[in-house]
């Protein structure tokens, strides 16, 4: 209303103004209005403002051209205090977005910001960010990337001269940038270049790709030669009417397949695209996906070909002549190129960890599969035609120009009849095979039973048998099907979405962060207390425990004689003061059970189970998909939901991540695929009813394996480094991966060099008891991790190495004598778990193996510094306590043992101490498949391969808690 009434003139002549600081104030103000209404981008071409936004751009680089304002450097648009460099990168965003909104769905924006060479302002910009992490830069590449993808979108010129400049080398560039938003929108722009000009569409070269399915009758009297129809990648017959049409013959560009350069580069193009399908975003996945889906509705005839001769080649029945030719623009190399695309975009419908990305491949491939269907269809239609033929009013018979037709001459009518209708009912059939298998509705699934006639009496194929006129009933039947359930390719709404994010941007996040009155401010002023709490409590149970440290037990032992092995005389009251001291200790960790948690037939046994380290929250998993949370204080169980594994898979990791903030639950699962879920618990700490929601899912071990020498593979391993913001991944696949979750990459990849599976993964560092200075001794810190094996065998790793060849040795000639040992053997069977410690100053590794021995390693020496032989049944499960100087270990043999690092066994647990579902107490415990230790807490949970789990809490805490 206020622009309406006279302020609007005034703002658009400030715009004139040489004064950078009213440009600085304006810049913001054109930002809000056209976040709020872009129908303004109109009067903005009109009155030529477009080059003070385009000559914005570059503010803070050197060549603004007027006097900057000193008192306005440091402001931001919501009077936040700002760095100037922050400030200048702002205005570069905001003055971004603002010409993003010009070219929007706008020609004559579009055309005037090409006039203006913006496009080649975006590509040298771009090129100058590649480096530069700061989070406002990474927005301000971002909105580059958005803004070349809408100048370019439906407009011809502009995708002509953005690659003739090669601006796609600089979004090529983008597709590996550090930030998952400017990926996903190079993805986005590039799809937008690719995809097919309105300039087309206004003259029917869209048509041309999807009429394939236009009535034979109405073909031309002169149909185009065949070789013109195969260059142009129509079937042959197909052709569309329009080609003899007057509009095509004065068109300004040539049709799609005639465009040699474009073809050339949208090929390349959708190359470089494939090879973000590994990425671990799956807003970069979806947004790659939507992007090659704009090829194939430029390509579909490219597409149709690749995709038909690649299910041909699978298929026994390949005798038929194949309808669908390679478009000669296409050569040899470009078909490889697409057959390597078409492949993996099946792959990513099948088996993507994330279901909206696995989505959107499946409505492209449906996409394609139906216009081969289409197609298919029609020429046995043509066929069946074709074999009874009508007379004219001449008494001559008329048919169909169609190779189909040709083919059929010199058949018998029951030959024909009987190869139109084993050809019409084969394409039913492997239509309605995998509709059904990439269908995610049910409702599609009973309406594709009731057409294909599914029942106990008839299948496919008696259904579709019989006369030729049953059989084009049937068909029209087939084409409303089609008509209802055809595949659509999505369109991309990153744009809009980040163009929402923008305008909904909030202007007191800030403010209302500190503010203890706040939602917000409550819920940061709530964990910062929580987490004060635990830490102390877990600082004063090292101080409490402290005198059952390795070193100090060590200290106190009695040293041997030379001639009887000790010596005789009585220990010094200090010594029995001290091992006075160390029994009562140990009598204070004697567990008792607290809990008995029950899933109700729900899960068939426990496989995981993992504390919340600020919140009395147990994660548990049973052995396939089922995710329960349980408030194990009340001993209820809260919420419980399916990780979205295959049935065949089963979960084999699982960690809390961001426990101090935001808490999200990962789970890994045998197939290779880590989803990470949010909104378990909420602001205040509690479980979230409502359920959680999938953050992100991907895939990090692509090529691995279930069966590893026979035996059944360790599935994917991981450790989570919360210091660090990376996730180490291992298992039943030959490499060990570091992802950044924060940039969500795979920052660095080392050989295993190992034929049997990694079993278990640490790091030798503790952010809770190592201060930065203890970095280097004794070779901890926080890059090094510990790989247990199923050989018993263990390695180090150092995630700096940068070559690809293994474990890391020191090979620099100053510490040539000083490389310490990467690789340990003293074990002979599987490795059970391995967990740093460092009680006392001593910094130790401590391993167990399936034999029952554990050892602890001091890194710095190539063999164990003590070995304990805690049973003789085999070890399924071990546990290390991060506070206190105890483990535990468990066995088939319906037992928990726990213990101290000097071997003396504290207790032996055999049964429950609470009554059981079946209300007995005392009885016995199933055999156990995993501990795990309260990171801060002296509570032990216990998990057995039936339908329990188990609680212990220390005598000590539950006298003093």
């Amino acid at each position: 209303l206020a622009l309406s009434v006279g302020i609007f003139p005034y703002v658009l002549k400030l715009l004139q103004s040489p004064i950078d600081e009213y440009k600085h104030v304006l810049v913001g103000i054109w930002a809000k209005i056209l976040s709020f209404d872009s129908s303004c981008q109109s009067d903005l071409v009109k009155d030529q403002a477009l080059p003070h936004f385009i000559n914005h751009l570059t503010w803070g680089l050197g060549n603004t051209g007027g006097k900057r304002s000193e008192r306005l450097i440091g402001e931001s648009r919501y009077g936040r205090k700002l760095r100037p460099e922050d400030d200048a990168a702002e205005q570069r965003t905001m003055a971004t977005f603002i010409l993003s909104v010009i070219c929007l769905n706008f020609d004559t924006g579009q055309n005037e910001c090409r006039r203006l060479n913006l496009h080649l302002k975006c590509g040298e910009l771009l090129g100058m960010m590649q480096t530069n992490n700061d989070d406002v830069c990474e927005q301000n590449q971002m909105w580059l990337c958005i803004c070349l993808g809408r100048m370019c979108e439906g407009n011809a010129q502009s995708q002509r001269d953005c690659y003739a400049k090669n601006i796609h080398f600089r979004l090529f560039a983008c597709l590996e940038d550090k930030c998952p938003a400017v990926r996903a929108s190079a993805a986005y722009a590039i799809g937008l270049c690719i995809g097919l000009p309105s300039s087309y569409d206004e003259i029917g070269y869209s048509s041309m790709q999807t009429s394939s399915r236009r009535n034979f009758s109405s073909a031309p009297a002169n149909p185009p030669p065949r070789q013109y129809q195969q260059q142009q990648g129509y079937p042959i017959g197909h052709m569309p009417e329009m080609m003899n049409d007057s509009r095509t013959r004065s068109r300004d560009y040539p049709i799609i397949y005639e465009d040699r350069h474009i073809i050339q580069s949208d090929v390349l193009a959708v190359q470089k695209l494939a090879d973000g399908f590994d990425d671990a975003s799956p807003s970069v996945r979806c947004e790659i996906c939507l992007a090659i889906g704009c090829a194939v509705k430029k390509y579909l005839s490219a597409f149709a070909a690749v995709a038909h001769q690649m299910s041909r080649s699978c298929d026994t029945d390949s005798s038929t002549t194949s309808s669908f030719h390679m478009p000669l623009a296409f050569d040899e190399e470009k078909a490889v190129i697409l057959r390597s695309v078409w492949s993996k975009l099946s792959d990513l419908r099948q088996y993507d960890a994330h279901p909206k990305v696995a989505s959107v491949a499946n409505s492209v491939v449906c996409y394609v599969n139906e216009h081969i269907f289409g197609i298919e269809q029609e020429n046995s239609q043509q066929i069946l035609k074709a074999s009874q033929p009508t007379r004219n009013v001449m008494g001559s018979t008329t048919g169909s120009f169609d190779p189909a037709v040709e083919r059929s001459q010199g058949m018998s009518p029951d030959e024909k009849d009987d190869v139109s209708r084993v050809s019409l009912r084969r394409n039913v059939s492997e239509y309605f095979s995998w509709r059904a298998a990439t269908s995610v509705d049910s409702n599609d699934a009973v309406a594709i039973d009731k057409v294909s006639g599914r029942d106990n009496t008839l299948n496919a194929d008696h259904q579709w048998q019989g006369q030729p006129q049953e059989i084009e009933k049937n068909s029209m039947h087939f084409d409303s099907y089609l008509k209802r359930f055809a595949s659509t390719i999505p369109k991309s709404s990153f744009g809009a979405k980040k163009h929402s994010e923008f305008a909904e941007e909030n202007v007191f996040s800030a403010v209302l962060e500190n503010d203890p009155l706040s939602e917000i401010g409550a819920a940061k002023v709530y964990r910062m207390r929580r987490n004060t709490q635990y830490h102390d409590h877990g600082s004063k149970l090292s101080k409490e425990f402290e005198a059952l440290s390795p070193k100090i037990l060590e200290q106190n032992k009695p040293k041997p004689d030379s001639h009887d092995g000790f010596k005789n005389e009585s220990p010094s009251p200090a010594a029995a003061e001290v091992e006075a001291l160390v029994l009562s200790k140990k009598r204070d960790l004697h567990m008792k059970q607290c809990a008995l948690l029950s899933s109700d037939g729900v899960a068939t046994m426990t496989s995981l189970l993992n504390f919340h380290p600020y919140e009395p929250i147990l994660a548990v998993c049973d052995g396939e998909s089922c995710v329960s949370i349980w408030d194990y204080d009340e001993n209820v169980k809260e919420l419980s939901f399916h990780n979205g594994n295959s049935k065949t898979s089963r979960m084999t990791s699982m960690k809390w991540i961001n426990e101090e903030s935001e808490s999200l639950l990962m789970t890994a699962s045998d197939d290779g695929n880590i989803r990470i879920w949010d909104k378990v618990l909420q602001s205040d700490g509690s479980v979230n009813a409502a359920g959680c929601s999938l953050a992100s899912a991907f895939c990090a071990g692509p090529d691995i394996q279930t069966v590893v020498e026979g035996k059944q593979g360790s599935g994917l391993v991981t450790e989570w480094q919360q210091y660090t913001g990376h996730l180490v991944v291992a298992g039943s696949f030959p490499s060990i991966k570091w992802f950044d979750l924060t940039t969500q990459q795979c920052v660095s990849k080392q050989a295993s060099k190992n034929d049997s599976c990694v079993t278990t993964l640490t790091t030798a560092w503790d952010a809770l008891t190592c201060t930065p200075n203890d970095v280097g001794c004794s070779g901890i810190g926080p890059s090094i991790v510990v790989a247990g094996y199923g050989d018993g065998s263990m390695k180090v790793f150092d995630c700096r190495t940068k070559s690809n060849d293994g474990p890391s040795l020191d090979t620099s000639q100053k510490n040539r004598r000083n490389r310490r040992m990467t690789s340990y053997s003293e074990h002979s069977s599987w490795i059970v778990n391995t967990f740093f410690t460092g009680f006392g100053g001593n910094w130790e590794i401590m391993s167990g193996c399936v034999a029952g021995d554990v050892k602890f390693w001091d890194l710095r020496y190539p063999y164990s510094v003590r070995t304990i032989d805690v049973q003789r049944s085999p070890m399924t499960a071990l546990a290390g306590h991060a506070r206190v100087p105890i483990f535990a270990s468990g066995s088939h043999a319906q037992y928990i043992k726990i213990c101290a690092y000097d071997g003396d066994a504290l207790q032996v647990v055999r049964t429950h101490d609470q009554e059981t579902k079946a209300g007995k107490i005392g009885q016995r415990i199933g055999p156990v498949s995993c501990l795990e230790f309260h990171p801060h807490r002296l509570l032990l949970a216990a998990g057995a391969t039936d339908e329990f789990t188990s609680i212990f809490r220390a005598e000590y805490s539950t006298s003093r808690n």
